[in-house]
């Protein structure tokens, strides 16, 4: 028997004043996905336990039969790999996925903010030792941490929250947020010295962009060790 998933990632979205109240894919025309709806079994799935709102990528390991707390590494390793910007080798490395964000003193008003290509060419030349930050797409991008780095650091994104090791629950938007530092989460010297060097970026993207400001999250060393089976 062949299944076929068909995964509307953010989809649901929020209702929208210009769209008389409605959400996008209310408003939508959608026969195609109309005729697949009629032959198909309809539910609600709960990806991860209840109380945590999954990231994408924790929801598609979890769709794909693979438990998150075993599997998952972390965002930035997969947003880094599916760019193309690294292999599949990433020994002494760590990736976090970033996003530019507009800022107000320290309260973040827009954690999705789309860059100029002149406001990533300032970022992408930021000259710290055993750091660098490449742009992905739209608000996106990836720091990559080199040397004697550890993943056991916190996020400065405040709208994720770490659950247990990787996994992590989308935080509700509708508070004030503001920027985070970022924190070891041991007490090894590698951890330390990582959650400092994320520190410095963040310090030098606003310090460079004014206003704007690059958040952090999703620090990992590897990508998922999984195999697929098929028939």
């Amino acid at each position: 028997m062949k299944l076929l998933y068909v995964v509307l990632d953010g989809a649901g979205d929020e209702p929208i004043e210009q769209l008389k109240g409605k959400t996008p894919l209310e408003f939508a025309k959608t026969p195609n996905l109309d005729k697949i709806a009629l032959k198909s079994r309809l539910g609600i799935m709960h990806l991860l336990p209840h109380g945590i709102a999954p990231e994408s990528d924790e929801a598609a390991l979890a769709l794909l039969g693979f438990d998150p707390f075993r599997f998952h590494k972390g965002r930035g390793p997969l947003e880094a790999f599916g760019a193309g910007i690294i292999g599949k080798n990433f020994k002494n490395k760590v990736i976090l996925r970033c996003n530019f964000a507009k800022i107000s003193g320290n309260e973040i008003i827009n954690t999705e903010y789309v860059p100029t290509k002149e406001e990533i060419k300032k970022i992408e030349a930021i000259g710290i030792k055993n750091a660098k930050f490449k742009y992905t797409y739209g608000h996106r991008g990836v720091l990559i941490l080199s040397g004697k780095v550890s993943a056991r650091i916190s996020n400065t994104n405040p709208t994720y929250q770490i659950v247990a090791d990787k996994v992590t629950t989308a935080l509700p938007k509708d508070e004030k947020l503001f920027l985070q530092q970022c924190r070891p989460l041991d007490s090894s010297a590698s951890a330390k010295g990582t959650a400092e060097l994320v520190n410095l970026f963040t310090k030098k993207t606003k310090d460079i962009l004014g206003n704007k400001v690059i958040i952090s999250r999703g620090a990992g060393s590897s990508l998922p060790k999984i195999k697929m089976k098929g028939r």
